[in-house]
């Protein structure tokens, strides 16, 4: 349930997406860049539902107030709490199953909270050369008029597949967006939309509960750098990599642990000539058809070490991903010099770490 809520937290901030500017006899691509280009200054209080079909996700409700800098986002599904506060210069999250709150104050962790005009730009990169976006009119969405664009897919199999959004024609925030691919279906949609609200004394500061446990939280907390001998021991299990024989060297080993994920990942960084070429990922076993799924055209089906694997090919991402014994195995080319061939034949040159 704690893996589903985070992961939603992080949706609801790449699906409220906002801008602001003016509304125009434009076409949609220059009415989004239009949005885009404006300085983002929106302030509102908005209720939200989103569903979907992903067995991970499926239907949860959010409360959330913005003001330029400062944002409240509360969270509930299956009758649990998450609620999220930034006041600025602090993030902090509260979990209500277990009563502990993280808190993030460093500059660069403050960076994990991408404000909606950022998102929305990232999102229409990413679909600019794959999508064909249209104007299907004006339509009313919890009682404002909005811009109905719909963007669509050029080939089958896109990550980011069929798209509809119901663009505020006076603000530029999303209050409706239609997600269709070919792994699932997700729909996000404000209930109650209310613009330049007068903000509750208060509403940008966490109340933290009696007995929670408060932990502060930096980049050391997630990474940290490890040795060969100690991954084996953090992963439970005899694991392959590839030895500094093999032509290259390990420049370092780094753990990326987040409890609440429930995940473990040892990360091996290869140099050639002080440069990283790529990097080993391992993790627990996951399942390749989803994933295969999920990205759709962009992932190929491969055999690595006689095994059922993926290759990746999705913007600057070039990943080899495969299972072999419990482990879960992603070789990410850094070095673009690198092919294919390069990292399957490097697999096979893969031993054990005993």
């Amino acid at each position: 349930m704690k893996k589903r809520i985070i992961m939603f937290i992080g949706l609801c901030v790449i699906l409220l997406l906002a801008a602001c500017g003016e509304a125009g006899i434009m076409s949609p691509n220059k009415m989004l860049s239009k949005a885009l280009a404006e300085e983002e200054k929106v302030s509102y209080y908005g209720e939200v539902t989103f569903t979907s079909n992903m067995q991970e996700l499926g239907e949860m409700t959010m409360k959330e107030w913005r003001d330029q800098e400062k944002s409240r986002v509360e969270v509930k599904e299956d009758g649990n709490e998450v609620i999220a506060v930034n006041d600025g210069a602090t993030l902090q999250m509260y979990q209500e199953a277990t009563n502990e709150v993280m808190q993030f104050s460093s500059e660069e962790l403050q960076d994990m909270q991408v404000s909606p005009k950022e998102q929305i730009n990232m999102l229409l990169s990413s679909i600019e050369d794959t999508h064909e976006v249209e104007k299907l009119g004006n339509e009313e969405v919890s009682g404002r008029d909005t811009v109905h664009l719909k963007a669509t897919a050029k080939e089958d199999g896109e990550l980011f597949g069929d798209q509809e959004l119901w663009i505020d024609s006076e603000h530029w925030v999303v209050l409706k967006m239609i997600m269709e691919t070919d792994a699932y279906d997700s729909v996000m949609e404000y209930t109650k939309i209310e613009f330049d609200p007068n903000f509750e004394e208060g509403i940008f500061e966490l109340d933290i509960p009696e007995g929670a446990t408060i932990e502060e939280m930096d980049e050391n907390n997630f990474e940290e750098e490890i040795s060969l001998e100690e991954a084996k021991d953090i992963l439970g299990d005899n694991f392959l990599y590839l030895t500094e024989a093999d032509g290259y060297e390990i420049d370092r080993i780094t753990l990326f642990a987040l409890e609440e994920l429930e995940s473990k990942i040892v990360t091996l960084e290869y140099t050639d000539n002080g440069t990283t070429s790529f990097t080993l990922a391992i993790t627990s076993a996951e399942d390749i058809a989803e994933q295969l799924e999920v990205f759709g055209k962009d992932a190929e089906e491969t055999k690595v070490r006689n095994e059922e694997g993926i290759y990746i090919e999705s913007g600057m991402l070039r990943t080899l991903i495969w299972n072999e014994a419990t482990f879960q195995y992603s070789l990410d080319r850094i070095d673009p010099k690198l092919t294919l061939e390069d990292l399957l034949d490097m697999t096979e040159e893969m031993e054990v770490m005993e």
